[in-house]
C-alpha cells in the first residue's frame, strides 16, 4: 500500500540551505512551496547589541553568517539562543546588550520551528496581533487546519488595506 510522499525538499533563498518541509494536505501546490525557511524574520527572543560606530563594520562581518541576525547601522539584532555570538560582540567589539526583544516576530519563530512556511508564515506574520489570538494559537490553527488559517488571515489582511 502506497501512502505517498510526506515531506518535499526546498530551497532557501535566504540562507541558501536544502530543507525539507511536511506536507499537511493531500499534496504541495506550487505556491505553497516556500522560497525562504523563516530566515527573513527575526527571532524571538533576540538582544539588540550596541557597537561602537569605528567598530560596528568588523563586528557585522564577524557575524553576517548567523542565522536571523539583522544589522541597522548602529545595533546588531541576535537570537538569544547564540550566546557564543553575543559574548563575542560584547567582548571583541565593545558591545552593549539589552535582551527580550522581537516580540513582534513570536509567532515567526513558532511557525518556523514547526515547519510552517511559505504564505501562511508571511501572512500569519503580517497579521499577528490583529488575530485575537496568541502566537502559539495561531501556530495550532495553523497546523490544524492551514487552509481555514490561510483564508482567515488573508481576509484580515486585506480588510486592513487602506481603500484607494
Amino acid at each position: 500500500m502506497s501512502t505517498g510522499p510526506t515531506h518535499f525538499k526546498y530551497f532557501c533563498s535566504r540562507c541558501q540551505v536544502e530543507h525539507i518541509q511536511p506536507i499537511s494536505g493531500p499534496a504541495p501546490r506550487l505556491e505553497d512551496i516556500p522560497t525562504s525557511c523563516g530566515n527573513d524574520f527575526p527571532a524571538f527572543p533576540s538582544a539588540v547589541v550596541a557597537i561602537p560606530p569605528e567598530k560596528y563594520m568588523e563586528a557585522m562581518e564577524a557575524c553576517c553568517q548567523t542565522p536571523k541576525v539583522f544589522f541597522d547601522g548602529e545595533t546588531i539584532l541576535v537570537p538569544e539562543n547564540e550566546h557564543q555570538v553575543i559574548a563575542m560582540l560584547i567582548e571583541s567589539f565593545s558591545g552593549v546588550a539589552t535582551f527580550g526583544h522581537a516580540k513582534e516576530y513570536e509567532y515567526a519563530t513558532l511557525a518556523s520551528q514547526a515547519g510552517i512556511g511559505g504564505k501562511l508564515l508571511i501572512l500569519g506574520q503580517a497579521v499577528s496581533g490583529r488575530t485575537g489570538q496568541s502566537a502559539a494559537e495561531m501556530v495550532s490553527q495553523a497546523l490544524d487546519d492551514p487552509a481555514a488559517a490561510l483564508l482567515a488571515w488573508n481576509a484580515l489582511y486585506g480588510s486592513s488595506m487602506l481603500p484607494h
